[in-house]
């Protein structure tokens, strides 16, 4: 900017109308008086506004501003979403960093510049970013994009040539969802120099030209000059101050003020999202204005950082040290993320790892490394000092009497050895289960000179291993020593730590953890030991250095290759457009309004849920104190709702809200709202009201077992259980010559985890009816689940289904609580009102999504591998109601076979109810537990037998002819028999075998394995009868508008009903546009999900241009004739066509450019009612065999994943994953092929890594947000990662041949567990173990690391 523009004021009363007392605290704090406004700029336009309350944060202010293409989602900086740049001026320099805007409070922007995606660039002339990731693919979704593009831009204002591994770095802390993240790496590495390989006809490799930084938007001058004033904010009502000192007096002056009480230090404020704001009296105290706390400075290799300096500061400094301060360094850099690191400060980090049970990195780094730290003590208004080892202050309770400050952290500029070793919850953006450091020098004779050990995660606080230390002096690096350390650490108690116990894991991960602690002192003592056999290296820490300590890059390769559009029929939309999303540069760009984005006007207010935190019967809610906050406007509550009290697809099943005197039925569930004028306001007010909870009146039922004792069944306690009988399974297992195998198999629960959390927009419309923005799958049920909560007509509710920021089945019921909640609310005040979830209650509310399952079974298979028969019995987790599980539940029955052939097969499955939330459906439901249990009893058949995996797969898999599925359905066009075999050639996987036999043998502690997995994944069109499209003509140009039923959440559904209305009418993609759902316009939209919704709206659409044409054709005739008797030249163009067909006044030609059509399914769909079972009350769908001539057809693939495992810690990399699906004649390949990675990836965090915390004792979800809740991170995608479309086969029975791929390769993603089984496998045959163990999904590191069996005579360096 040139010059300031003119000041934009923003009411007080948006930002909170509090009340500012400058002339009384002026003088405690410092020299300069105080004020109680702010000054910052955002995107450019300058902000100064005179009161803003202490709970406001920059995605507050961004939204209530209207830039709301920062989008929210955690508020617990643990998904990025909400990333912005804020830029400072400090020392002659702008700073620029990424920050989490959900937790940075406003007054923590004081004299910043704040750069959000709509101040970088506009689709109409986007940022070099926003039109790579656009054009690599890098967005489906689109809701986490804006924060993925703000976290490059963010790097790129600091480094304009970054490399692969610090583009990588800087996108840790985004989520991902949908992309499987290799079109967001695509994209950002070629800012590092790297090319993507693509082999996809019509969109070759993208070249881009050098980044250069130019016209980037600047800071402005004005903030050159502003020095900070201390800052005094106060809100009675919420008993909530905010200070600013700027000098220790003022502070220690505070302190005095506010005796007895102490004040609460902020640097960034980041540990919010952690523990939350509390209710009560809370003093804020900012201190990062105070002289010197900024400081960075190095004195003999020694640094020093001031007490407000940022973790990443920190880091940076330390990675330009000394090899032992950059191995610290690299440490470091895996607490949190970027995001995170930027504006917490590593004061913060180490307070909380003083005072609370937090498992911070930097208290026990920075202890074992004999780092010290000074604090500033405030003693009766006065300042004294203090300074001491980082050790002592963690563990000096004292100073829990005092209020006190950390000035200054110095870092020695040692020299000797040092290590540390971290397992986390996740590879990056998570805090660790157990870490720990080793410091140590050698003397002159190698022996142990002032060893330090320090251990984090197993207690309170970080423990220094003062009886190990003692050990080790003195004494030498070899064997006798490392096993006298080792039966040392042995004897460290580990705390008791309930935090990951669950009804699968009752012990929680306590073992896990003292396993760990035993295993990070045997990588220590083989890293610095002189001489380690070949065999143990691999499992000894990185080499000293920065980079070295982090964990590897992780994009080897990554390819895509789809050419089965060469050979598609002519005039088919896969071949007319081949290219990302439509809509990809807006959601870039920011620009894409989801449903928490739509405009309600001045009178627009908001509103929260209120939660029952325990199960039992609601006794009453005392809102008395929340209505006193600012802002509030009213309590809604069940005697609200002028309806039935109803939120479930079974109507009256789940209640909207409890009434008292009813049950809580879980813990979680919602009582009632708090509507406020502002979204702070209403999450300020609901901190006040109390929920009050009597004890149930029955034990609550919380696991399978407690379910099953007590017959707590969904369908009562007498109900057998749904069945399915296939073949003479007894006479299979009486046969001498099988081999009869059994288990148990436990499948955890998964939540959807959408970056758009649940949020809906009612507002009053004309005639009466409210009119409903809001993400829903199924928009009729939808509306009439609304209806019944409204006790009106269907008429009076219009719903407009904005862009989804992700679904994956959980906007199929799971929205209906959010509905119904906004419509009763505007519906009573008359207002518009907004309802949007938070993190912890979308997962709350929702639970654990996907159905927890249990499985016995029995299996019987010949000598050779060739399973014959399945004898299983199942039980799974419906929750406290039906839900979806009913027809969920057929296909975890249903669908076992997979791609094998089991002639003979008898399943029992039952439902549990339990005190849970209702289970629904989640991204592949069914068949998601049916292929984890399928491919579980090929791995046990297979170590039984002593052959390999891919032996039994391939001796079991359908015949070529005549197969068929377990339904007895026969299956057309079977091809996976060729495909497994081409893909076993071209995959190279004999090789890649053979080459990890070489590597098993050099390597004790590192294993590695392939597993290769067929696909075969039914595709069934349930209540799909809303596939229904309008499309209209404008007469003055001929261009097209379609009205859709198309719920998009990320598929390119809206992308491929345009490219078939253009393929259909002959136009370009441009002159077509397409319209999402409005239940005003196309009633009766019943479901688009199951991957069925975008194939089944190209075929109305085709139906709908096809009639167009037809009643277009006698226009175009008479126009031709027209033209032959004026003797002009006897040809038309659409234009004219359509211009015609709507005058010139008087004609008879004039026509409707308007047709409708909808996409009829068959009489037989994927279900029928059996004779013997009328229509019960609850949905029940029968397993009788199915005709030929039903509605379904198969998607069919292949994928060989390679895998290493950390034979000590458990944990494991995906190496590389091959994926080859067959999509059919793909309506978009390009689409297509990120739905099959995207797909994949959300497969791994459903097998490896994504764990629902039920507590088993009193139901809550201990998983609720991102701190305990990791789907996959950018580091988690396989190294190098193929993905192929194989041309198309004709089993499709769509108009255009194409196939359903949103769900099928999430399947695939099984082959990482299978390859991770074959790599313990491996190590235990190496140390004389049995073959026999159970892995368990999720296949968490703790799981893989008891399967292990790792024991006391195994850790040896001895060859």
């Amino acid at each position: 900017l040139t010059a300031p523009p003119p000041t934009r004021y923003t009411s007080t009363t948006t930002m909170g109308n509090v009340c500012g007392r400058e002339e009384r605290v002026a003088a405690t704090l410092g020299a300069a008086p105080a004020t109680t406004s702010i000054l910052f700029y955002v995107d450019g336009d300058r902000y100064e506004l005179p009161s803003v309350h202490p709970h406001v944060t920059v995605q507050d202010f961004l939204h209530q501003v209207g830039l709301t293409g920062t989008k929210v989602s955690c508020a617990q900086g643990g998904c990025g979403a909400c990333t912005v740049t804020i830029a400072r001026y400090q020392n002659g320099t702008v700073v620029e960093k990424a920050i989490n805007a959900c937790l940075r409070p406003l007054l923590l922007c004081d004299g910043a510049a704040i750069t959000t995606v709509a101040g970088i660039g506009s689709s109409k002339k986007p940022h070099p970013v926003q039109e790579r990731i656009t054009t690599m693919h890098g967005s489906q979704c689109g809701f986490c994009t804006p924060g993925q593009v703000m976290s490059m831009y963010s790097l790129l204002r600091e480094n304009k040539t970054p490399s692969v591994e610090e583009v990588e770095a800087c996108l840790e802390g985004n989520i991902c969802r949908c992309t499987g993240y290799r079109g967001i790496h695509a994209a950002f590495h070629t800012f590092a120099g790297k090319d993507a390989v693509t082999n996809v006809p019509g969109y070759e490799n993208k070249k881009f030209g050098a980044y250069t930084g130019e016209d980037e938007p600047t800071f402005p001058e004005e903030l050159k000059a502003y020095a900070l004033r201390g800052l005094m904010i106060d809100d009675p009502k919420s008993k909530t101050q905010w200070h600013r000192v700027t000098s220790l007096q003022g502070w220690a002056a505070l302190c005095e003020k506010i005796t007895p009480a102490k004040p609460r230090v902020v640097v960034g404020s980041t540990s919010v999202g952690v523990f939350g704001h509390k209710a009560g009296s809370v003093t804020n105290v900012d201190v990062s204005a105070i002289s010197g706390f900024n400081d960075v400075t190095v004195e003999g290799g020694a640094m020093q950082f001031g007490g407000a300096v940022p973790l990443d500061e920190v880091i940076r400094k330390l990675s330009t040290g000394n090899p032992a301060q950059q191995t610290l360094a690299g440490a470091m850099s895996k607490i949190a993320n970027r995001a995170i690191r930027n504006a917490g400060g590593w004061a913060g980090n180490l307070v909380m790892g003083r005072v609370l049970w937090f498992p911070s990195d930097g208290a026990v780094l920075l202890s074992a490394y004999g780092a010290e730290v000074e604090l500033a003590v405030a003693e009766k208004g006065k300042v004294a000092t203090r300074r001491m080892s980082v050790t002592d202050f963690v563990e000096d309770s004292s100073l829990n009497q005092v209020s006190y400050v950390l000035t200054r952290l110095v870092v020695p500029a040692f020299t000797g050895h040092f290590h540390a070793f971290r397992q986390g919850i996740s590879k990056v953006n998570g805090h660790a289960i157990a870490n720990s450091a080793f410091r140590t020098e050698l003397d002159a004779s190698g022996n142990f000179k002032s060893p330090v050990v320090v251990f984090g995660c197993i207690g309170k606080r970080a423990v220094v291993a003062r009886d190990v230390m003692k050990f080790l002096e003195g004494k030498p690096v070899v064997e006798t020593t490392l096993q006298g350390l080792l039966d040392a650490v042995r004897e460290v108690p580990v705390e008791r730590d309930v935090t990951y116990t669950t009804q699968f894991s009752p012990e929680g991960r306590d073992h896990y953890k003292r396993q760990l602690i035993v295993s990070f002192a045997f990588k220590w003592f083989a890293t610095i030991s002189p001489s380690v056999p070949q065999q143990i290296r691999s499992s000894a820490g990185p080499k000293p250095g920065f980079w070295e300590a982090r964990h590897e890059c992780m994009s080897v390769t990554q390819t895509l290759s789809s050419t089965g559009q060469l050979t598609m029929p002519k005039a088919h939309p896969g071949s007319l457009y081949v290219g990302p999303k439509k809509e990809a540069l807006e959601q870039s760009c920011g620009e894409t309004r989801y449903s928490g984005d739509m405009q309600m006007g001045p009178r627009g207010t908001h509103a929260v849920f209120i939660t029952s935190p325990t199960i039992g019967v609601l006794n009453r809610v005392d809102f008395t104190e929340a209505l006193k906050q600012e802002g509030v406007i009213a309590f809604i509550d069940h005697s609200h709702i002028p309806g039935m009290n109803s939120a479930s697809i079974v109507p009256g099943d789940e209640q909207l809200f409890v009434a008292p005197g009813s049950n809580v039925p879980y813990s979680g569930a919602p009582v009632g709202l708090i509507v406020a004028t502002t979204h702070q306001q209403a999450k300020t007010a609901a901190r006040f009201v109390q929920v009050h909870v009597d004890k149930p009146a029955d034990q609550p039922v919380l696991t399978l077992e407690e379910a099953e004792a007590k017959k707590a069944f969904l369908y009562g306690p007498d109900f057998p259980g749904k069945q399915i009988h296939v073949g003479d399974v007894d006479k299979a297992f009486s046969d001498p010559n099988v081999v009869v195998v059994s288990g148990r198999f436990n499948f955890g629960g998964q939540n959807n985890f959408y970056l758009e959390k649940h949020t809906c927009t009612a507002t009053p419309d004309d005639m009466g009816r409210i009119l409903i923005y809001g993400g829903a799958q199924c928009p009729d049920v939808t509306k009439t689940m609304t209806m019944i909560a409204l006790g009106c007509s269907s008429k009076d509710i219009v719903i407009r289904v904005r862009p989804m920021g992700g679904a994956f089945g959980g906007k199929f019921t799971k929205q209906y609580p959010c509905f119904c909640a906004s419509a009763v609310a505007c519906k009573v005040l008359g207002r518009p009102v907004r309802v949007a979830m938070n993190l912890v209650q979308d997962m709350g509310i929702a639970g654990n999504t996907r159905h927890i399952t249990r499985c016995d079974y029995r299996v019987a298979a010949t000598k050779e591998g060739k399973i014959v028969g399945f004898d299983n019995k199942m039980l799974v987790d419906a929750g406290c109601a039906n839900d979806y599980s009913d027809y969920i539940v057929d296909e975890i029955l249903k669908r076992q076979d997979l791609a094998y052939n089991i002639p003979n097969y008898r399943g029992v499955l039952n439902m549990a109810k339990t005190n849970n939330p209702s289970a629904t459906a989640n991204r592949a439901p069914g068949l998601t537990q049916a292929a984890a249990i399928a491919e579980t009893i090929v791995d046990h058949v297979a170590r039984e037998l002593g052959v390999p995996q891919e032996q039994v797969r391939e001796k079991s898999l359908k015949p070529k002819t005549g197969a068929v599925d377990q339904t007895g359905q026969t299956i057309l066009q079977w091809n996976v028999p060729d495909l497994w075999q081409q893909a076993k050639q071209e995959m190279e996987f004999t090789k890649r075998e053979a080459e990890h036999a070489v590597f098993n043998k050099a390597n004790r502690f590192k294993k590695r394995a392939s597993a290769m997995q067929p696909l075969k994944y039914a595709i069934g069109y349930l209540n799909m009868s809303g596939a229904v499209v309008t499309v209209n003509v404008n007469a003055a140009d001929g261009s097209v508008a379609v009205q859709t039923g198309c719920c998009e959440m990320g598929q390119g559904c809206t992308t491929k009903v345009l490219a078939t209305a253009a393929t259909e009418l002959g136009l370009p993609v441009d002159q077509v546009s397409v319209f999402y759902p409005d239940t005003s316009v196309l009633p009766n939209l019943q479901t688009d999900g199951g991957s069925a919704g975008a194939e089944l709206l190209c075929q109305a659409t085709k139906s709908a241009c096809e009639e167009l044409k037809a009643r277009l054709k006698p226009v175009e005739n008479e126009l031709l004739e027209e033209k032959r008797a004026k003797g002009e030249a006897v040809e038309t163009n659409w234009g004219e066509v359509c211009k015609r067909a709507f005058g010139p006044m008087p004609t008879d030609t004039r026509t409707l450019l308007s047709a409708t059509a909808m996409a009829k399914v068959p009489k037989w769909n994927d279900t029928k009612r059996s004779k013997e079972h009328p229509s019960p009350e609850l949905p029940y769908w029968n397993l009788d065999p199915l005709p030929d001539g039903m509605w379904q057809y198969y998607v069919t693939g292949v994928a060989c994943t390679d895998v290493e495992v950390d034979v000590l810690t458990g944990e494991y990399t995906v190496l590389r994953s091959d994926v080859w699906v067959d999509g059919g004649n793909s309506l978009s390949p390009l689409l297509d092929l990120g739905q099959a990675e995207g797909g994949f990836v959300f497969g791994l965090g459903t097998y490896c890594t994504e764990e629902i915390l039920l507590d088993p004792t009193d139901g809550r979800n201990k998983s609720e947000g991102t701190w305990n809740y990791k789907p996959p991170s950018n580091k988690d995608v396989p190294q190098q990662f193929n993905v192929k479309l194989v041309p198309g086969n004709p089993s499709s029975r769509t108009t255009y041949g194409s196939k359903g791929l949103g769900e099928a390769p999430l399947i695939l993603a099984y082959s990482a567990v299978s390859a991770v089984k074959k790599a313990i496998l491996a190590s235990r045959q190496e140390r004389g173990l049995s073959a026999q163990f159970t892995l368990d999904s999720p296949a968490t590191p703790d799981r893989v690391q008891r399967c292990m069996e790792v024991s006391a005579k195994d850790l040896t360096l001895q060859g």
